[in-house]
Formats: structure tokens, sequence, C-alpha cells
């Protein structure tokens, strides 16, 4: 057998086969003989059957199993003589390969294969990172939140809105002609939001302020995408009119021993401890991620390799899938939906071509520095996963099994390995504090 392997773009190969006529024409008699042997037709016996009947009956099916077969012990060849290391599979197309006993059986066909590349200098990298501080203020401003979460709201009988109210009322949209396009949609809003419904309104908290039961308060704005009776003015400029039924002030739990026990701190004193700690894990993993980014992108930058098409094309597709459904789950019109898809899809793009370049650079640094995750991690990372729902690592198991995701576990698994040992490795500089976690989450670590 003669097998050619040539390059023909990034990542794509294009192999050929020339199986000879003698070789094909033992191959079919030994698959007629194989099928007389153990064929019965009526008023035969078995074994007895003609050739000619046999070849009438089954010959075009026993011609086609037998291309397939030749073809694929031929790509199986291919792939470990030139060692290819694939990516999906073949394109067969048989239907378009004649196979003849007297003539030499010819195919060709195109596979994409993993890149082919050298990683750059990975020991060593220089990066530059915040160092990791957490200030008192960060400390107060969590036990604000946490007191906040506490709080018992009552109603305002003096004075108008503060900062820190609940304001109640209901709202209504109209738009720029004053036509009304929402039924009266109730609603609780924080004195500090800038939220109205699913759109930003910076000046929301500054007019939530001063205000009392019985006042409107009327906005101008682009109307939401979510509330209206007529969805075509979504996005469109319009008013809301806000009619404030009940002002509701906060009473904050005071910050002693029984509030630091809610929390199983000792007192006052321990449970800013472990909020400083708490504020300090979440920043060393917001700067442990920073880190690892930029160690890859430096990598990156001196491997310099090309992706195959297909798996571009099929992480793009996926990607600007999900971003469909979060678009249609916010109730965005299905006629602005294509635009704000292409309007996404550049920058998906860039973003899913280092990530998926980073994944080759990742995936070979762990051969070559032998990292590789056991059975006992990935057991371990179920039961952690579990944890977080409320289910068992065998029912967390059974779920990635059923949806084929514990590759992809692995996968992350070994690749947080290689991403410590580059982190391990790098020279790190610390320059300015790195940006505060979110209180919400580090009042949890508490």
């Amino acid at each position: 057998m003669d097998i050619q392997v040539e390059d023909v773009g990034p990542c794509t190969k294009r192999v050929k086969l020339s199986i000879p006529a003698d070789e094909v024409s033992k191959r079919l008699e030994k698959s007629f003989e194989e099928i007389s042997r153990g064929v019965q037709f009526k008023g035969f016996r078995k074994g007895r059957v003609p050739r000619h009947m046999i070849e009438k009956r089954v010959g075009s099916h026993i011609r086609d199993d037998l291309k397939e077969e030749l073809i694929r012990e031929g790509l199986k060849e291919a792939v470990d003589k030139h060692e290819l290391k694939l990516i999906g599979d073949f394109h067969l197309h048989l239907e378009e390969v004649k196979l003849d006993p007297k003539a030499a059986l010819e195919f060709e066909t195109e596979v994409e294969v993993r890149p082919e590349f050298e990683v750059g200098e990975y020991k060593g990298v220089s990066v530059t990172v915040p160092t990791l501080e957490v200030t008192d203020d960060e400390v107060e401003g969590v036990l604000d939140d946490m007191r906040r979460q506490r709080a018992e709201y009552s109603e305002r009988t003096k004075g108008a809105s503060e900062t820190g109210d609940l304001i109640e009322g209901v709202v209504t949209f109209s738009n720029s002609v004053g036509e009304a396009v929402s039924d009266p949609i109730r609603l609780s809003l924080e004195t500090t939001s800038e939220v109205l419904l699913d759109r930003q309104v910076p000046e929301l908290k500054e007019k939530l302020v001063g205000r009392q039961a019985g006042d409107t308060l009327e906005l101008e704005l682009d109307l939401p995408d979510q509330g209206l009776n007529q969805e075509e003015f979504a996005g469109q400029p319009g008013r809301a009119s806000i009619a404030i039924e009940k002002v509701q002030t906060p009473s904050l739990p005071e910050l002693d021993d029984d509030f630091a026990a809610e929390f199983e701190a000792s007192d006052m004193d321990d449970l800013r401890v472990r909020i400083r700690q708490g504020v300090l894990r979440e920043k060393t993993r917001h700067r442990n991620d920073l880190v690892d980014q930029r160690i890859l992108d430096q990598i990156l930058a001196q491997t310099p390799f090309e992706l195959p098409d297909s798996m571009v094309k099929q992480e793009l597709g996926e990607a600007l899938l999900r971003y469909k459904t979060r678009l249609e789950q916010a109730g965005v019109e299905s006629e602005k939906i294509p635009a704000a898809l292409e309007a996404y899809k550049t920058q998906a793009r860039e973003q899913l071509i280092r990530d998926v370049r980073g994944f080759f650079v990742l995936n070979q640094l762990a051969d070559k520095e032998e990292v590789f995750v056991t059975e006992s991690e990935v057991e371990e990372t179920l039961a952690q996963i579990g944890q977080g729902y409320g289910k068992s690592a065998d029912e967390v198991k059974a779920w990635y099994q059923q949806n084929d995701q514990l590759h992809v576990l692995r996968n992350q698994l070994k690749h947080n390995k290689v991403k410590k040992l580059l982190r391990d490795n790098a020279e790190i500089t610390e320059e300015g504090p790195v940006a505060g976690a979110s209180t919400s989450d580090s009042g949890g670590d508490a």
C-alpha cells in the first residue's frame, strides 16, 4: 500500500492511499469465500451456493464493505506511520470511490490535526501584579454589608428618605408621546440603586433620596426590555413614573458579641479577623487568576501557531448559541438579536482563539512536565462540587458522565496544576494593591 501525507493548510493534512490491484483482488476473493461458507439460499445447502448467485444477491454489499474496510485500514496505517494527532475523524465520501479488482484502489481525503509547535520559555516568566493587602476600611465595609443583610425595616413616619432606605411603590412606563406601554409594576428599590428593572439609570439613586410616601418620581430613560405591554417600544426613549407608597428605614443590628455569634465568631475581634482572612482569600484567588493570565499571555506571545479552522468555528458557534440564549432569557426582542450577535462575534472570536491556543499550550506543557490527574483527585473534586449543591459525589459524577463532561473536568484539573507550576516558577513583582473583592462574597467566608 502506498501512503502519502502532505500539508494543505493550517493544521490540515491530505492523505492519499493507493492499494494495489492484486491486494484488492485477493481481499475481494477472501470476502466472497467467507460469505459463501456461511450463506444459505433456498434450494442450496449451506456453503454450496454458486458464486454468481452470491454476486447477484449481495455482491454490491460485499464490495462496499470491503471498500470501507480497506480505506479505514489504510488511514489507520497513515495515522500510525506519520504520527498524526487527529482532531475529529476523517471525512469519508465512499460513494465516490469505485472498487475494481483489476485496478488499484485510489482514495484521498483531508483531515485536521493538532497544531505543531514548540513552547517558548515558560519558566522564570516575569510578571507584575498588585500587592495583597486588606485595609481596615475593607473589613468595615464587609461588616456594614453584613449588618444591612440583617436589617429590620420599619415605615418612616417623619422626614424624607435617606441613603439606605427602602422605597416601595409602583412604576408605569410610557413612550415618548406619553402613552402608557405597561401596566403598573410593583417594586422595591434601595435608595442606593442605579437599576430600574433591566435598565441602568445612574441618576436614580440621587432622585430616590429626599422622597416621601405620596410622591411621584418622573424619569426619562430608554424603556426596559422587560415589563412592557408593547414590546416594540423596548430600548426606545420614554418615561418612568414611580408612585411612592411607602418609605422603609432600616434598623441595623449592633456590632457586638451577639452579632459576632451569628457568624460563629467568639467576639467582634474574632469576626474581624475572619473577615480579613476571607477578603485575603478572595483577593489571592483574583491575583492568582491575574498571574496565570499574564504568564500564559507571555508564553502565547512567543509561541506562534495557527489553529484548525473547524475547531474555531465550532467553539465560536457554541459561544454564540450560549449568548443568544442569554439574550432570549433577558427578554431581548427577536429582531434585535442578530445585530447583537454580530457585535459580539468579533470580541468572542478573539477571546476564543486565545483560549484554544492556551488549551493546546497547557496540554503540551502537561506532557512535557509529566503532569497528570489521579482518580482520587477527580473524586475529591466531585465531592467538593456536590457539597455546594447538596448532592453526593456519586450523584455529581453521574451527571458528568451522562453529559460527557468527565474528560472536561480532568482537563481543568490538569491545567490548574500546570498553571500552579508556572506560577511557582515565575518571577512575580508586586506593585500597588489588588482590587477589592466583593464584600458579599468575602462576608460569606467569615
